[in-house]
C-alpha cells in the first residue's frame, strides 16, 4: 500500500520546536517541508535536512520559494499564535493546535 508523506513546517527555533522537527524524522510517513524563525538559528539545521529555511511565515507563499504547505506546527511563544495563524488561514494551511 502506498502512503502519502506528510510534509509538516515547523515555526520556531527553541528546543521543543526541535523535538518537534526530530519526530517528523521518526517516520516514513513524514519529512520536514521547512522550518520558519527570524534568527537565522535553525539554517543550518533546516539545511543539514535537506528543507529550506524561511524568516517569515509569508515568504514560503511568495515568489520563486513558493511551497504547498500540509501544515505548519506553531511551536512559538503563546502569544505568537495568532499573528502566526492569521497569515496561514489566508493561504488555507492548517495551524494544529
Amino acid at each position: 500500500m502506498n502512503f502519502r508523506v506528510f510534509q509538516p513546517t515547523v515555526a520556531g527555533a527553541s528546543v521543543i520546536d526541535r523535538r518537534h522537527i526530530e519526530m517528523t524524522q521518526t517516520s516514513t510517513r513524514t519529512r520536514l517541508c521547512a522550518t520558519v524563525e527570524p534568527t537565522p538559528a535553525p539554517v543550518d539545521f533546516s539545511a543539514s535536512l535537506g528543507a529550506p529555511h524561511f524568516s517569515s511565515l509569508e515568504h514560503p507563499f511568495a515568489g520563486p520559494t513558493l511551497l504547498k504547505l500540509d501544515d505548519v506546527i506553531l511551536a512559538t511563544s503563546n502569544h505568537l499564535h495568532v499573528p502566526g495563524a492569521l497569515p496561514l488561514a489566508q493561504h488555507g494551511v492548517p495551524a494544529p493546535g
